[in-house]
Order: structure tokens, then sequence, then C-alpha cells
């Protein structure tokens, strides 16, 4: 409807890839670290779950990372800063942008899943779910996921699955099938997940960022030197 009328439709691009890859390391950590059975051992008890030894380090863990682009290259060097061992897979980044970084690149995701102490997901959504039942069935016992891109990448009720059989340890998750997610929701009963509210791109200074970016794109369109690389409809 936009281009039949010349309406520029005009993304921000690259505001708040920051903030992301931030939530996406402070879920790794708090899944590997067990935050929410910890605060309800202080809350509601028992104090001695401190003495089940459930926390993880993350010093030496393979991280795979699932999307190579602006956000994935962030975490990897944060992720790095805590000397994690980091791949990541991405078929539609070139080679070059592997270079001289200290992340490995996987060209086989089945054999990557099975080395992977985390996988952190950070990549478009597709069609269907990229991980699912028979890649469960692949990765190590305890493994840890986290999603922070969008619902529909896992397919939930295998995830379900593998969080209570315990192939699945702990999980950080920010993005749904059905968000809000419904009430009944079993991730809401499960306290080796850490969940949030789709907010991973929403800080403070992200939000500022696109607000003035939202203008400046106005502006630029007016001024007739609007970026084409952020123009959707490129038709017009």
């Amino acid at each position: 409807a936009l281009t039949e009328k010349s309406i520029a439709l005009a993304i921000v691009g690259d505001v708040n890839s920051q903030s992301v890859a931030e939530h996406s390391m402070t879920l790794i950590l708090a899944a590997f670290k067990r935050l929410i059975k910890n605060d309800r051992a202080v809350r509601a008890g028992p104090w001695n779950y401190r003495n089940q030894l459930e926390p993880q380090e993350i010093h030496g863990k393979n991280l795979l990372i699932l999307g190579y682009g602006r956000i994935g290259r962030r975490l990897a060097k944060m992720a790095a800063a805590f000397n994690m061992n980091v791949y990541a897979y991405d078929p539609y980044v070139e080679i070059e942008k592997f270079c001289n970084e200290s992340v490995k690149k996987i060209e086989n995701l089945k054999v990557a899943i099975s080395d992977a102490d985390c996988i952190s997901i950070n990549m478009p959504k597709m069609q269907d779910p990229l991980i699912a039942k028979n890649e469960f069935d692949c990765m190590k016992t305890g493994v840890v996921i986290v999603n922070t891109a969008r619902g529909g990448i896992i397919k939930e009720d295998d995830l379900i699955e593998a969080l209570n059989s315990g192939k699945v340890g702990a999980a950080g998750l920010d993005v749904f099938d059905h968000e809000p997610p419904l009430s009944k929701n079993p991730f809401v009963a499960l306290d080796q997940v850490v969940l949030s509210p789709h907010v991973a791109g929403l800080s403070k200074e992200s939000a500022e960022d696109m607000a003035l970016s939202s203008v400046q794109n106005a502006i630029d369109f007016f001024d007739g030197n609007l970026d084409m690389s952020l123009v959707v409809n490129k038709k017009i």
C-alpha cells in the first residue's frame, strides 16, 4: 500500500544491536548461574539449594551463535571476553567477516550443535523451526539455549520436553510463539528458565536512538539523501 502511494518505508538500521547482544549475554550468564533458582532460594527457600552445586562457569564453554550479523558479532566479542570458545553458523555471511576474529565459522550445523555447551539464537525467523526434536537429540545433555531473536525458530513443545528431561539444562527466552505468552505457558513453571518480555532491543539508549534515527530518515528523505540501504520498498 505504501509503494502504491510512493511512500518510503525505512528502517532505522544498527541502533539496537548492542542492546540485544548485551541481553543475550545476560541470559547466557543467568541461565548458566541458575539465577532464577538462586533468587527463589533466598526469597522462599530452601537456603540449602546452594549445596546442590547447579550453577556453572562459562569459562572454557563452547558457545554456538546462530546468526553472525551485527548482533552475533557483538555477542561473540563479549563471550570471548569471558574466555568462551565461540563458534558461529551463518551461511549468508562471507568468510571475510570471520577474518582476524576469535570466532570459528561453522559449516556443518549438526556437528556444531553436538559440540555446543550453549546455543544463542541471533538470526531472522525462517519458514520452519531451525531447532526441533532431531536437533535436541544431537545436543549435549545439560546444554543451555538462549533466544533473543524471534519465536518460532525453536519448536517450543520440543524445547519444553527437552527441559523437562534435562537434555536442556537451562534456557533464557526473550521471544515466544505467542506474545504475550498464553497464561498456561509451561515455561512459567520452570525455574531453570529465565524469561523476559521481548525486551532485548528496548533499552533506554536504543529507544532514544530509534526515535532520532526515524526523524533523521524523514529529514533525509525530503532532502533527497535517504540511505537506500534503509529503504524496504526500493521500488519507489
